[in-house]
């Protein structure tokens, strides 16, 4: 099993045929084709599947694609790094944000970036796990701004923490249970969770579960937070969300904190990438520019920028 091989198979089952496959590689189909067979003797099992529409991978080649674009996007960063070396600036870096920071300090972080790397390509991604964590896996995201999970829930991935902050029930200014303080009084109302539950959704599932109430049975999943800014102050629809993105979409979204007597916990937020991959130059500036960006928030002397991050505990 050699680079190649591993190439040949990852661009294959990306493009979806061998020709384009080979097109993407710039290589012959023969070639490719020849790669792919000594792959499959040397693994002694069928990877992928040509049918009638091109090429699906098996079940027992997934695990091996995931490694092969692994290995792929790890030569191209050690390649961008040596290209970085030499001068040589046109870079690209892919970044996943929870989407409290992107509707609070991401904006500041990218002028602080600006300001020292001009020429690099910002690529974002939605920031929730459903998306993050299979691009992070295989290294096609350099990191996620997200919050953690429990530990040993993710091996192949480290998290650097950056700050502390807490969550709340939202529902839209004037909902007829805006005032409530009793959870078990929400159960009958139609929720928003994202579409992954083992993070975002997972702190309702628990929540319930530790003040013993059944979990909501008429339950709504978004893959994206552009849909609770639009379905939440429209209906009568409730959703958990981060207290700065509360704050920052009080005014302008017209959404609110439910007053219940439960206490929610605190979760910690910070930089999660891929384990054994240290980020690249481009990355890492990034990371700082964020980082400099929410003390300044946090320390800032606008009332309305205080106001959005009074409840955000900095930890680096």
């Amino acid at each position: 099993m050699n680079a190649n091989q591993l190439a040949a198979f990852a661009a294959v089952c990306d493009e979806g045929s061998i020709r384009a496959g080979a097109r993407a590689l710039n290589l012959s189909a023969s070639s490719i084709t020849r790669s792919l067979h000594e792959l499959e003797k040397e693994a002694l099992t069928q990877l992928f599947r040509r049918t009638a529409s091109g090429v699906t991978v098996t079940e027992r080649g997934k695990p091996l694609l995931v490694y092969a674009q692994r290995v792929g996007a790890g030569m191209d960063h050690a390649m961008e790094e040596i290209q970085s070396m030499r001068g040589e600036t046109h870079r690209r870096i892919t970044v996943a944000v929870t989407p409290w920071i992107t509707m609070t300090v991401l904006p500041a972080a990218v002028s602080r970036f600006r300001a020292r790397m001009q020429d690099v390509t910002i690529e974002f991604v939605e920031g929730l796990r459903a998306v993050a964590n299979p691009l992070l896996r295989q290294e096609r995201l350099d990191f996620f701004v997200g919050w953690d999970e429990p530990a040993g829930a993710n091996p192949d991935l480290t998290f650097r923490p950056i700050l502390r902050t807490g969550a709340a029930i939202t529902v839209r200014k004037g909902h007829p249970l805006a005032a409530c303080q009793s959870l078990a009084e929400l159960l009958d109302l139609e929720w928003l969770i994202p579409i992954d539950p083992p993070s975002q959704g997972g702190i309702m599932y628990s929540l319930f579960a530790k003040y013993n109430l059944p979990f909501p049975a008429r339950v709504n999943v978004i893959n994206s937070f552009t849909f609770a800014l639009g379905l939440l102050p429209e209906s009568n629809m409730a959703g958990l969300f981060p207290w700065p993105l509360i704050e920052a979409s009080a005014t302008r979204n017209r959404l609110c904190a439910v007053p219940l007597r439960e206490q929610m916990n605190d979760h910690v937020y910070g930089i999660i990438s891929p384990a054994g991959y240290p980020l690249r130059a481009p990355a890492r500036q990034f990371v700082e520019c964020l980082i400099e960006a929410l003390h300044a928030a946090v320390s800032s002397s606008d009332p309305e920028i205080r106001r959005v991050m009074s409840s955000v505990e900095m930890l680096v």
